[in-house]
């Protein structure tokens, strides 16, 4: 496996392990508000220590629209412009 490989390989292994053991905070955070996160790796292989690998990235949270829709048996006719 390339170094590039072991790299994406092993920062990818601990993002996975942060998401299971974090719970999600997201309840009450408003929309359109910027959440930045950073995952950093360092780590050796066969006891000669490699550059640490840094990622970072920005997300937008967006709003959450909850919609239920019901049909009934009859038929609903709509103009442009009724209230």
């Amino acid at each position: 496996m390339s170094f590039r490989k072991q790299a994406l390989t092993a920062t990818a292994l601990a993002a996975l392990a942060v998401a299971i053991s974090s719970p999600a905070l997201a309840a009450g955070t408003a929309a359109g508000t910027s959440v930045a996160n950073t995952a950093s790796i360092a780590y050796d292989v066969g006891g000669a220590a490699m550059t640490a690998i840094t990622s970072s990235d920005t997300v937008v949270i967006d709003r959450v629209v909850r919609m239920t829709m019901a049909g009934d048996a009859g038929t609903t006719t709509v103009t442009p412009g009724a209230t």
